[in-house]
């Protein structure tokens, strides 16, 4: 494969993901107008269950995913895993540039 059909392909897989996010956005945009629409009030309440290993535990259950869902998504990972999209999508971008993880083709996967 040629190094420009190389970029092709890795482009194409980016603007994937971004129309991913952005669909993602528009679902929540109209949750929240529903929302307003019918006067319901939203409280936010941030909670840390796992006693301060939430990186870790974040880490370690995204990987778990991975090795049983190679080249999954952030958007499949975060719904598979029950998470924020944005939160997952950041983590899997940290757990990359660490070397935990690897950029498929599409999505991610376990470092081989």
């Amino acid at each position: 494969m040629s190094h420009m059909q190389r970029v092709v392909e890795a482009l194409q897989a980016e603007r994937a993901e971004v129309k991913e996010h952005l669909d993602w956005l528009d679902q929540q945009i109209e949750e929240f107008r529903g929302r307003l629409e019918n006067g319901a009030r939203r409280r936010a309440v941030a909670t840390r269950t796992n006693g301060g290993n939430g990186t870790r535990d974040t880490r370690a259950r995204i990987k778990d995913f991975l090795r049983m869902h190679a080249e999954s998504t952030a958007g499949e990972v975060a719904k598979g895993l029950d998470m924020n999209r944005n939160s997952v999508a950041t983590r899997l971008t940290q757990m990359a540039r660490a070397g935990e993880i690897q950029k498929a083709r599409r999505g991610y996967s376990i470092k081989s």
